[in-house]
């Protein structure tokens, strides 16, 4: 049950990715008159994707190569100095 809880989490940002790009391609085929229906859709998706994303190893890195003196990774958070 733990390894089926953690695929479905780690496919939450897929989900949103999805949505968002699916949103688009409806948005895109309605009618003009239409489209406000649906104009929050790819914002909404796009944030529940960036908010899903975890982004702190991503910083960590980009800290590490502006600062070399900045300590690598340490199990997936920055290691403080």
């Amino acid at each position: 049950m733990g390894q089926l809880i953690s695929v479905f989490e780690k496919a939450q940002p897929i989900a949103a990715l999805y949505h968002a790009v699916v949103s688009y391609e409806v948005t895109q085929n309605l009618e003009a008159s239409h489209k406000w229906e649906m104009e929050e859709a790819v914002p909404y998706w796009l944030k529940i994707l960036v908010t899903q994303i975890k982004l702190i190893p991503i910083l960590c890195e980009v800290a590490h190569y502006f600062d070399p003196y900045q300590p690598p990774l340490g199990k997936g958070r920055c290691r403080r100095r």
